[in-house]
């Protein structure tokens, strides 16, 4: 019951004016678009920043992957990602350890051999809803309202 309430008020939020556009838009960005767990966060800070300004500040961790949405499954469960996420360096990270999230990724570059990579710092990391799972796997319809 609790799932199919959690399903019925994705769907009334996604719907939105341009729900369906921007998801397609990170669905086509991205190479892989993975549900993970997230593992323990190293910060890669250069330079001290202003405490209470916006970065995008880069990050590593490890992902559990639970479930391929798009793309060719993953060999490995666990793979070594590198984000960045637009952040206020005096708040804490929004994405913790732990987190269960959704990947839009590209693959690993010749600067990170081997490391995913998020394709962007807005919206490559997403927390996870069984709504959004839905969307992206093709299973929510959106052109009937």
């Amino acid at each position: 019951m609790n799932l199919a309430l959690s399903l019925l008020a994705s769907v009334v939020i996604l719907q939105g004016d341009d729900s369906p556009e921007t998801l397609s838009f990170m669905r086509d960005k991205a190479e892989v678009i993975v549900v993970a767990t997230v593992g323990d966060l190293i910060m890669s800070m250069g330079s001290a920043p202003i405490e209470d300004a916006f970065y995008a500040l880069p990050y590593y961790f490890d992902a559990r992957v639970t479930a391929t949405l798009k793309g060719i499954p993953l060999i490995t469960p666990t793979i070594p990602i590198y984000a960045r996420r637009i952040e206020k360096n005096s708040q804490p990270l929004s994405i913790n350890a732990g987190d269960k999230v959704v990947l839009f990724l590209k693959k690993p570059s010749a600067n990170e051999p081997g490391r995913w990579q998020v394709v962007d710092a807005w919206v490559g990391i997403m927390p996870y809803s069984a709504g959004l799972e839905a969307a992206l796997s093709g299973k929510l319809d959106f052109t009937t309202q």
